[in-house]
């Protein structure tokens, strides 16, 4: 799989928006592990990298049976 397809980063003069795209699993509680890619994220490119994030949008693609 070409995981580089699942990420678009854009940005403007009040930050980055990003648009990320994911597949979970089965039985995954959906809003709590796209709340959590969303702070992680955003604390991640702002503590490593000094970025502001205006938004990080997570997309569920799909759910695999794993």
């Amino acid at each position: 799989e070409n995981y580089g397809k699942g990420i678009v980063v854009r940005h403007d003069h009040d930050g980055l928006n990003i648009d990320l795209y994911v597949i979970v699993r089965y039985e995954t509680k959906i809003s709590l592990l796209a709340q959590n890619i969303q702070n992680a994220v955003r604390d991640l490119i702002h503590h490593r990298l000094g970025l502001q994030v205006k938004c990080v949008n997570v997309f569920i693609q799909g759910v695999r049976s794993e």
